[in-house]
């Protein structure tokens, strides 16, 4: 089989921001109900937020185990705009994870692929307490805004940088 795929570098833009919900769960294993809750609900509270900062609405989808919000962006690939990416998925993990539900801090490179949305989220053995589920895409506005970089930058900008670490020593 061929095992080459389109690079980072190959890529000319960042399109979207994909922001991740996970429940925190067995590995290997499909989400229960409750835990597909929390996720929702963590959601709804990450897009409040998120829409306090100037974001537009954003494309939202079921995964099938969590869900998934996506910000149109049109950003070059450039280091800089990887840091901002990476900054903001991480200020929000900082501010919003929960026992229960994590955002997913690795979604931050220009050729990061998710689930194919209409597609059967098979985890495990299906059972009726963690049953196999379709993924969906839930809501699309009409139209899909393009999230501008400078709000992207306020959310970067939220909280601090992390101390640099010398000598073991920050």
């Amino acid at each position: 089989p061929n095992q080459q795929a389109t690079s980072d570098p190959e890529l000319t833009a960042y399109r979207w921001l994909f922001i991740d919900f996970d429940p925190v769960r067995i590995t290997g294993v499909s989400s229960a109900d409750a835990e597909l809750q929390k996720a929702r609900e963590l959601l709804e509270t990450v897009r409040a937020y998120l829409q306090g900062l100037g974001f537009p609405v954003p494309v939202v989808a079921a995964s099938g185990n969590g869900y998934h919000m996506f910000y149109r962006v049109d950003i070059p690939n450039t280091e800089e705009n990887e840091n901002l990416i990476i900054k903001c998925l991480k200020n929000l993990s900082a501010m919003f994870d929960t026992d229960a539900v994590k955002i997913d801090t690795t979604n931050s490179n220009p050729s990061r692929i998710c689930k194919l949305h209409g597609t059967l989220a098979q985890k495990g053995t299906s059972t009726a307490e963690r049953p196999h589920r379709m993924s969906r895409l839930l809501t699309i506005p009409e139209p899909v805004k393009i999230t501008p970089r400078e709000v992207l930058q306020a959310l970067a900008d939220e909280l601090p940088d992390e101390p640099e670490i010398v000598n073991g020593r920050r």
